[in-house]
């Protein structure tokens, strides 16, 4: 990697102070090396800009192989790929395609082996939801009196917040598995969600 010298400090090649404000290229102290360069302070910089650029160029990976993983579940659990051709399966594939054009809150009820979940990503990847979140919470296999902290999330003593299921699943879809086990500290939650809901 090149650098480029201006009275006592030096750039990186691709450095560009008169556009770094209106771009992505940040100013920052650790953008400048003061003259005379010092070997071990340059080393320290070449290896925070090699490893921020690992860090970019792994980030893009990731990112390109998320939107593969959605695209292919959303093809997994598109309604033309699904298997059924009884009386039942079509009325249910019927009132799963009806499903998908509301956002609404919906009670997704079947004998127990029925995979309900499925069908929940099924309307979710055939909705306008698709390309957003999409989240189960298994009532069962979280403490009730940890479940309202998982879906409203809390402030921290440190002064953050985490985010609750509610709001990670904002215009994708929130699924409650086990629905039956919820504690009753989460029933006012759902129940101001229900009154909200248009």
């Amino acid at each position: 990697m090149a650098l480029f010298y201006r009275e006592n400090l030096a750039f990186p090649e691709n450095f560009n102070p008169a556009i770094a404000k209106d771009s992505d290229q940040t100013v920052s102290a650790e953008d400048y090396l003061q003259k005379p360069i010092e070997f071990d302070v340059l080393e320290v910089a070449l290896k925070r800009i090699f490893k921020k650029r690992d860090l970019q160029r792994q980030n893009k990976q990731l990112q390109f192989e998320n939107e593969n993983l959605r695209r292919d579940i959303g093809l997994r659990y598109h309604i033309t790929n699904s298997l059924g051709v009884s009386p039942m399966a079509r009325t249910v594939l019927h009132k799963i395609r009806d499903a998908t054009f509301y956002r609404n809150l919906l009670l997704i009820r079947g004998e127990y082996g029925l995979d309900k979940v499925d069908i929940a990503r099924m309307i979710h990847y055939n909705s306008i939801r698709a390309a957003n979140a999409f989240i189960v919470f298994e009532c069962d296999k979280v403490p009730p009196d940890l479940q309202d902290v998982h879906l409203a999330g809390e402030e921290r003593p440190t002064g953050g917040t985490f985010p609750g299921l509610f709001e990670k699943a904002h215009l994708g879809t929130l699924v409650l598995s086990n629905f039956h086990n919820l504690s009753h500290k989460c029933q006012p939650l759902l129940r101001e969600l229900v009154l909200k809901d248009p």
